[in-house]
C-alpha cells in the first residue's frame, strides 16, 4: 500500500497473553490517541471502548486497518499495559476509559544505591539484563559498543534511567545509540539513524498539511556553565560582547549547573565546562505539523523535507496519533545541525575562562552567602 496517498483508517485492540505474547480477545475502540516521545516511557495511549473487564490488569495492542481502494493493511500502533480507571454508564450504553502504559513501565523500579555497570562490559548485554522485568520482546543491535567507564546507580535510579545512562555513555559524536519501541511492543536498541526514514515534498509526497509552526527558544539558553567534580568547581562564561547570548549581550547571567561530573581521561574539568556550555548554546529550530500516518517512521528517526518553509533534515522528537478515519499524526521535529540556526555564531571562544577552586576556599558573607575565593585560573582557549 502506498501510504503517501490517501487512505481511510479504522481501529481496534487485541488483548495479549503476557507470557506467550499471543492475542486472545478483540476490543472495539470508540475513540482514542497515542503519544510517542523521545524520553521517559516513550509511549502511552488513551482509549474509549465498550465491554472491558476491569477486574484485572491486561496487556493490549492497538491496530489500524488502513484501506486504499482494494488494498487493506493491518498495522500495530501501540502495545502496552492497560487499566480501566473510569466506567461511564449512560443506560443502556456502558463505556470504559482506558489508560495504556508503555511496555517500559515495569522498568520503573528502583535499583540499589551504589549498583554499577562495570567498564569493559558490552552495552547490549548490560541493557538486556536491565530489560528483564518487561514481558516485551527485545531486539538489540549486535554491534553495541563496550562500556569504557563504570556507570554507577545514583539515588532514585531505576532500570530505565540506567539504560538511558548507558546509551548516553556509549554515544559519541560519530555514532549515537538509542532505544525505540515498535507498535508491536518490540524494544529495539539501535544506532541513531543516519539516513532519513521519510522524505517529503509538496510535489512527490503531499502528505503534510501546509500549516507549520516553527520555534527557536532563546530565553533559557545559558551563558554561564558551572561544573562540580569532588572539591573542584569549573565555571565557563560567555562574555563575548559580539554574542547576543553572552552576559554582555543580554546584560544578565543565565547559569546552568551540574554536580558530580564524571570526566573522561582526556578531558579536564575546565574543558568539560566549556564544551557543555557550547552544547547548551546551540539554538535549535523545531517545527510541528500534521501528516498522514506512515508505518515504520518512529520517534528518533530522521526525515528530509523539501517543503518551501521546511527544508532540510530533522529528527522526530514526538508524535501524537489521533485514531481518526484519515490516520492523522501531529508530529514535532528538531533540525539536525551542529550550528545554530539563528544566523548568529553562538559559540564564542575568545573570552571564555574557567575558575577552579576547592569548596573550602570560601568566605561566609552576611545572609550566610558564600563568596568563592579562586585559587587558580585556567584559560579554556
Amino acid at each position: 500500500m502506498d501510504y503517501t496517498r490517501g487512505y481511510t483508517a479504522s481501529y481496534y485492540a487485541m488483548l495479549l497473553d503476557p507470557v506467550s505474547w499471543k492475542e486472545t480477545e478483540r476490543i472495539e475502540i470508540i475513540s482514542g490517541s497515542i503519544s510517542n516521545k523521545a524520553t521517559g516511557m516513550k509511549q502511552s495511549a488513551s482509549l474509549k471502548v465498550r465491554d472491558f473487564d476491569q477486574t484485572s490488569e491486561h496487556w493490549l495492542r492497538i491496530y489500524m486497518d488502513a484501506q486504499q481502494e482494494s488494498d487493506v493493511d493491518h498495522v500495530a500502533l501501540f502495545t502496552g499495559i492497560v487499566s480501566a480507571p473510569k466506567e461511564n454508564i449512560e443506560a443502556p450504553v456502558v463505556t470504559h476509559d482506558l489508560e495504556c502504559y508503555s511496555v517500559l513501565e515495569p522498568l520503573d523500579m528502583p535499583m540499589t544505591f551504589g549498583d554499577y555497570i562495570p567498564y569493559g562490559m558490552n552495552a547490549g548485554k548490560a541493557i538486556k539484563k536491565l530489560l528483564k522485568p518487561t514481558a516485551a520482546p527485545v531486539d538489540i543491535d549486535e554491534d553495541t559498543p563496550t562500556i569504557e567507564d563504570y556507570i554507577v546507580a545514583e539515588e532514585n535510579e531505576t532500570n530505565l534511567t540506567m539504560i538511558e545512562k548507558i546509551l548516553t555513555a556509549v554515544s559519541t559524536n560519530n555514532v549515537g545509540w538509542q532505544m525505540v519501541v515498535d507498535g508491536d511492543g518490540t524494544i529495539r536498541i539501535r544506532p541513531t539513524p543516519t539516513e532519513p526514514a521519510l522524505a517529503v515534498s509538496a510535489v512527490s509526497t503531499d502528505i503534510i498539511e501546509s500549516d507549520f509552526t516553527k520555534k527557536r527558544d532563546w530565553f533559557k539558553v545559558p551563558n554561564v556553565y558551572k561544573a562540580t567534580s569532588g572539591d573542584a568547581v569549573a565555571i565557563a562564561r560567555d562574555d563575548d560582547p559580539t554574542s547576543p547570548l553572552s552576559t554582555v549581550g543580554r546584560g544578565r547571567k543565565i547559569i546552568m549547573s551540574e554536580r558530580d561530573v564524571t570526566l573522561s581521561s582526556d578531558e579536564g574539568l575546565a574543558e568539560y565546562a566549556k564544551r557543555k556550555l557550547a552544547e547548551a548554546q546551540q539554538i535549535t529550530e523545531s517545527a510541528s505539523y500534521k501528516r498522514r500516518f506512515i508505518p515504520g517512521v518512529h520517534v528518533g528517526d530522521m526525515i528530509r523535507s523539501s517543503y518551501e518553509n521546511l527544508q532540510g533534515e530533522y529528527e522526530i522528537i514526538s508524535q501524537n496519533i489521533s485514531l481518526t478515519y484519515n490516520g492523522e499524526v501531529q508530529e514535532e521535529v528538531q533540525r539536525l545541525s551542529t550550528q545554530t540556526t539563528s544566523g548568529v555564531e553562538a559559540q564564542p571562544r575568545e573570552v571564555w575562562k574557567a575558575l577552579v577552586m576547592p569548596d573550602d576556599y570560601a568566605l561566609v558573607m552576611p545572609g550566610s552567602k558564600l563568596l568563592l575565593m579562586p585559587v587558580k585560573t585556567i584559560s579554556t582557549n
